[in-house]
């Protein structure tokens, strides 16, 4: 459904954030200063509505056998993703709805920890796992309830909602710190022993005080009215904050705090900085006022400055539609419906033009990706290179040459059926598509395919693809398709893999199948990529699908680990992945 739309682009926050007091003018942002200020500022955006869309290989190295330990398939390298699946060459941590677990690999399988962190009155939704070599970082949103008798036999019910962030120290999984965040999560993400959050909170005009809360460990925390900052051109509907947590010996953590838009769609971290997209329209004189901006705030000298802004049209897909590299950033949108829609590519520069940091539109091509009708359905950036897969009946595979950022050129297609969700770089020149392949714009199946782009004016398919074709009146479905999070890539032994969910019709019912797949790659074959394993925890005996559905895997050395919420089974790579240990959670 369109919304039309301001888009905001906002945030590239570089990290080395320093405990010093910055003046106004050296952040290029003005200071709230007032209760009486912030309220005015806030009643001006009211009548303003925001809304997003419904948004790295593993390195092997020198590294010897037993000390290969797999890392989450994330986007940059080096800004670590969260996830719900962590491991190190000793234990498997995972997170199940408000359950930390934890299992040790040393020897035989074997739970060392396994408790809910809800508590009375509350119920925490754990999200994001992260590891430093100190510390286990939890991460979840929770709600706090509280019942109210109205004299009536019944009661009502209401409650508050935090971020809470858990730090567990390793040795002994003892918890050392706790982070109690007003506001829900936006993002976050580890780059070195820095952990990265980011969190929105409603401005409530009502309350006495309405400055967003933090509690550590017990410590109530507010920022003064003159540590939060707003800019004109930024929307002023909610606290945005941004905490910078270092993750060393003594535990210490900056804030910044800002005034931003009610909602955030997709969002892209880089080493030098995040950058979040929204979509905005205003109700003005019976008409919708459209307004699409990007905003920077850049961190200069341990300092926090404002980095200008520029404008970009249409919706951005999700975080691989966005990239930083050698200063610019790079961003593709998709922008209309049906005969309308216009793919954007949208290249900027930082550049600083009399002391003032400004963003440079020095490219936009608006021609050339996607043929009528189509949108984008992935991308990846590669350095100088772009592919793109556009869909509407057939897969256009295009591939843009950014060797000249002020002059990108779609120099090569391919048209193939289907189209691809997810696009990985799987060594140099071959990317790997996973997504769904068509017959017209009849879904039949999940489809994997090699592409060889060493020549970029003319990408080829590298062999046949590999169609797990739906059953009649079934499908087949894999959380790869929109989260590369679950995708596990060992690519010293040739393989990659992740859960695949297929139903099944017969006797006037639907069967559930969940079975973790491994494929292997030999880039020689006719078909290159096939299946070389499937593993499953399911059983006659199981009652219910959710507790036996693989839900990631992880590698240590020369074993592989498959994790579901009910067990934890060990395989042999050596040895065709055969089964060499499990442990079940009670």
């Amino acid at each position: 459904m369109k919304r039309s739309l301001l888009a905001l682009m906002v945030l590239l926050i570089g990290f080395g954030l320093a405990a010093c007091q910055q003046t106004t003018s050296e952040i290029g942002l003005q200071s709230v200063g007032s209760k009486e200020t912030l309220k005015t500022l806030v009643t001006s955006s009211r009548d303003v509505f925001n809304y997003g869309p419904e948004e790295t290989t593993d390195a092997v190295g020198d590294q010897k056998v037993e000390d290969r330990t797999s890392e989450t398939n994330s986007q940059v390298e080096g800004v670590i993703e969260g996830d719900v699946v962590k491991v190190d060459e000793n234990y498997i941590y995972q997170i199940d709805q408000d359950k930390l677990k934890i299992t040790s690999i040393k020897g035989s399988l074997e739970v060392v920890y396994n408790q809910t962190l809800s508590s009375d009155n509350t119920y925490t939704y754990l999200s994001d796992l992260y590891l430093t070599p100190d510390y286990l970082v939890v991460i979840g949103y929770t709600y706090t309830y509280f019942y109210e008798d109205n004299k009536e036999d019944f009661y009502y019910v209401r409650g508050s909602n935090q971020t809470t962030i858990y730090v567990f120290e390793l040795e002994t999984f003892s918890l050392v710190k706790t982070y109690e965040l007003s506001g829900y999560l936006n993002l976050s993400r580890q780059i070195d022993q820095t952990l990265v959050v980011m969190t929105s909170t409603y401005i409530d005009l009502e309350l006495e005080d309405p400055r967003p809360v933090d509690v550590i460990d017990g410590v109530i925390n507010r920022p003064s009215y003159e540590e939060i900052y707003y800019h004109e051109s930024l929307e002023k509907q909610v606290f945005n904050t941004i905490y910078l947590i270092e993750l060393d010996e003594v535990i210490k953590e900056e804030r910044f705090v800002f005034l931003g838009s009610y909602y955030y769609g997709v969002s892209y971290v880089s080493k030098n900085g995040i950058y979040l997209t929204s979509y905005r329209y205003e109700f003005i004189d019976s008409s919708y006022l459209e307004d699409h901006r990007v905003f920077a705030f850049l961190f200069e000298n341990s300092a926090i400055v404002f980095g200008g802004y520029q404008s970009f049209k249409g919706y951005v897909l999700n975080q691989f539609s966005i990239d930083e590299y050698d200063g610019h950033l790079r961003l593709l949108s998709t922008e209309g419906f049906g005969d309308s829609i216009v793919n954007h590519l949208y290249i900027y520069k930082k550049i600083l033009v009399d002391g003032i940091n400004q963003l440079e539109l020095v490219s936009h091509l608006d021609e050339g990706i996607g043929k009528p009708r189509e949108r984008i359905f992935s991308a990846r950036f590669n350095q100088d290179e772009l592919t793109v897969v556009t869909f509407e009946q057939t897969d256009p595979f295009y591939v843009i040459d950014l060797s000249d950022q002020t002059n990108p050129v779609v120099v090569g297609q391919l048209e193939i059926p289907g189209f691809s969700t997810y696009q990985h770089v799987y060594q140099e020149n071959v990317v790997l598509g996973i997504g769904v392949e068509t017959e017209g714009q009849i879904q039949v199946g999940l489809k994997l395919s090699m592409y060889d782009v060493s020549n970029q004016d003319k990408p080829v398919e590298i062999g046949l693809p590999l169609v797990l074709r739906n059953d009649e009146f079934g499908y087949t479905y894999g959380e790869a398709l929109y989260n590369h999070k679950a995708i596990l890539f060992d690519i010293e032994n040739d393989y990659f893999g992740f859960s695949v969910e297929r139903y099944t019709y017969d006797d006037y019912r639907y069967n559930y199948i969940n079975e973790y797949v491994l494929f292997g790659v030999d880039l020689e074959k006719e078909t290159p990529i096939e299946i070389i394993k499937t593993i499953s925890h399911q059983s006659n005996e199981s009652n219910s699908n959710y507790h036996v559905s693989i839900k990631r895997a992880v590698y240590v050395g020369n074993y592989l680990y498959v994790i579901s919420p009910s067990f934890i089974t060990k395989h042999d790579i050596g040895n065709q992945f055969n089964e060499t240990a499990s442990v079940v959670f009670d």
